[in-house]
């Protein structure tokens, strides 16, 4: 029973968004931390961001379920179990979503996040739709959505006392790093996304081709973001993340070369990775 318990944990842990959630957090705390100088835990925060994301990523699941048996069985399966329990749990996520928002954030904050998490309800439902006719859309999408997690801190708190610039080139960083996740994504489900004439880079342009952009892009993400840094004077920790995330992008690559699947897991821990990062300098400091 024990053993089940753990297995069903780690498996909802790993395929149900939870690591891209983290990641998130990842994001918020890491821009927390680097554009206002400070370590501390804000436990607050950190659950809005979770929960934000977990929101979205529940629902999607929920609503596609039928095409993901096609593509991900082991996941839907996974879901299934608790299927009929979905809409309860995702009332209660939202619930305490917005209770901690009302409690703890201001006005802007609550109407920040709701329209994050009403486009991301829309994506499933409405905007889906747009990925087989507007090249790449899923990629801008999704990057988006992430990358606005790193203006969530001075919404969050009020403080904008920030260089914009520096937070416009940390939000682009963020973005093209996203991107290029969502390619190494996009190959696990290039068959299926063939069938349903989703435009993402494998389908275009084939797999041995979207392998070789990957790699391009995540040379040019460090050394271009590596001189932006540099001419900004970002703090050094910065750097460390840059190349956690050129070796997760090129590791990818290696892997999705093997056919392996854990080349998916290692994109969608790549900003969880900078989560924790973060821990560890609040251990630290």
């Amino acid at each position: 029973m024990l053993r089940k318990s753990i297995n069903f944990l780690i498996t909802e842990f790993v395929l149900n968004g939870h690591m891209q959630s983290l990641g998130a957090v990842g994001i918020v705390c890491v821009s927390y931390y680097f554009f206002f100088s400070s370590s501390v835990f804000r436990l607050d925060l950190i659950l809005i961001s979770y929960l934000l994301f977990e929101c979205v990523y529940i629902f999607d699941r929920f609503v596609d379920i039928n095409h993901d048996f096609l593509t991900n069985f082991r996941r839907s399966s996974h879901i299934k179990k608790y299927f009929n329990y979905v809409p309860i749990i995702l009332f209660v996520m939202l619930l305490l979503l917005f209770s901690l928002l009302f409690i703890y954030a201001n006005m802007i904050s609550v109407f920040t996040v709701a329209v994050i998490v009403g486009f991301g309800f829309l994506y499933p439902i409405f905007f889906k739709k747009l990925t087989k006719r507007i090249p790449l859309f899923k990629n801008f999408y999704v990057s988006s959505v992430f990358a606005l997690m790193v203006f969530l801190p001075a919404i969050y708190f009020e403080n904008y006392a920030f260089d914009l610039i520096e937070l416009v080139v940390f939000f682009t960083c963020v973005f093209f790093e996203a991107f290029i996740g969502q390619i190494v994504l996009d190959m696990k489900d290039l068959e299926s996304d063939k069938r349903r004439q989703i435009l993402t880079l494998p389908v275009m342009v084939g797999m041995k081709k979207s392998l070789f952009i990957v790699n391009l892009l995540s040379l040019l993400n460090l050394l271009v973001f590596t001189f932006l840094f540099l001419y900004l004077n970002f703090v050094l920790g910065i750097y460390l993340l840059l190349v956690i995330s050129f070796m997760v992008n090129y590791l990818s690559v290696v892997m999705v070369k093997k056919n392996q699947k854990s080349a998916y897991l290692a994109q969608a821990g790549k900003f969880f990775v900078w989560f924790l990062g973060y821990l560890i300098v609040n251990m630290i400091v």
